[in-house]
């Protein structure tokens, strides 16, 4: 993951982070899912990622999600988290 994470190829960013969704341990990527939110800046890549958050229903994730969205300053951030939060 790791290795991995810093990619600046969209597509290798999307399915790690499909895999890390997917993963029956999921609950230990938390943090990795969570920490990229905070510092990303590819906004197309962010709004598949929160997507495919709600879509896993994952409560906790979507949880932070919604704390997420209260704190985020970004504008087209907070709009992404909004309209996936919709969904939830």
């Amino acid at each position: 993951v790791e290795r991995h994470l810093p990619t600046e190829d969209q597509q290798v960013t999307v399915g790690l982070f499909d895999l890390l969704l997917g993963h029956r341990d999921r609950e230990r990527w938390h943090e990795v899912i969570l920490r990229y939110l905070v510092t990303s800046s590819d906004l197309d890549v962010y709004g598949i990622i929160v997507t495919s958050i709600v879509a896993s229903r994952d409560e906790h994730l979507i949880r932070a999600l919604r704390a997420l969205a209260g704190d985020e300053r970004d504008h087209a951030k907070r709009q992404l988290l909004d309209h996936a939060l919709e969904l939830a």
